[in-house]
């Protein structure tokens, strides 16, 4: 392809059978419509995939060798089930691949090139697997090991804040704060003298405002955050774009149900 492309002077779409392009996209001269293909090889790559890895935990091979050498293999074997499987790609391929794990009843953890809601950033783990190599069980098991996640989970935090661990690919703390900065703004411009405004919203942007109003370093600010509520309310009060924390963290409202179960943290 690199000495048939460049000869085709009237070339104006290429296709290629590929899902990735990368191999090819350096001899694509500009202007030249280049086209992949995307959901082709879905179905067939990820039955091979999940043949895979079945043939290696069963140990598939290891029966294959002993049968060409005329010996009758046993041993026990790991199972499927119950396994926590990382996928790196949540493209097309990466999606047909889960669908076809889930039925064996094991988890899966998504990484893609960027963090998004159910699926790390190939940048968010690396660093910390050395010195915590189950951090992905831990992360993927939490109500299972409840004191390792919060040790884990105040530990990435911590990173986070620090501005020490930035990358590309994920939102830092200080652009996080400003972007919540930015919202509580605009709300501001919008709003009326005297008026009661709902937000419903997370603890990090709780977390976020705490930072903003009260001015206490982010690590403090952390250390309340652990204290919320599911469903708690905090009060803010405004005068103009000035802005004061009234109440913190209140669920009344559960407790005068005396229902203790009712009273959960993220």
């Amino acid at each position: 392809m690199a000495e048939a492309v460049p000869r085709m002077a009237s070339l104006e779409v290429l296709q290629v059978l590929s899902a990735g392009v990368d191999h090819v996209r350096s001899v694509v001269p500009d202007g030249v419509t280049l086209c992949n293909g995307r959901g082709i090889h879905d179905t067939s790559t990820a039955e091979l995939t999940l043949t895979l890895i079945l043939s290696s935990l069963r140990g598939v091979p290891d029966f294959v060798r002993a049968q060409d050498r005329g010996e009758w293999a046993f041993g026990w074997h790991e199972s499927l089930a119950d396994k926590n499987v990382l996928l790196v790609g949540t493209g097309a391929i990466g999606t047909a691949i889960e669908q076809r794990l889930l039925p064996f009843e094991c988890s899966v953890t998504r990484v893609g090139r960027t963090a998004r809601e159910g699926v790390h950033a190939t940048s968010e783990l690396p660093d910390l697997l050395p010195e915590e190599p189950e951090a992905l069980h831990i992360l993927r098991n939490g109500a299972q090991n409840r004191a390792e996640f919060q040790r884990l989970f105040a530990k990435l935090i911590q990173r986070w804040v620090s501005g020490e661990h930035d990358t590309p690919e994920l939102q830092s703390w200080q652009a996080y704060v400003e972007q919540v900065a930015g919202g509580l703004q605009r709300i501001l411009e919008q709003a009326h003298s005297k008026q009661n405004i709902a937000i419903f919203t997370s603890g990090g942007t709780i977390t976020a405002l705490l930072r903003l109003i009260t001015g206490v370093p982010a690590e403090k600010a952390f250390e309340l955050n652990w204290q919320i509520v599911n469903t708690s309310l905090s009060l803010l009060k405004f005068r103009g774009s000035e802005v004061s924390l009234a109440s913190f963290n209140s669920h009344v409202h559960l407790q005068l149900l005396k229902a203790p179960e009712l009273i959960t943290y993220r």
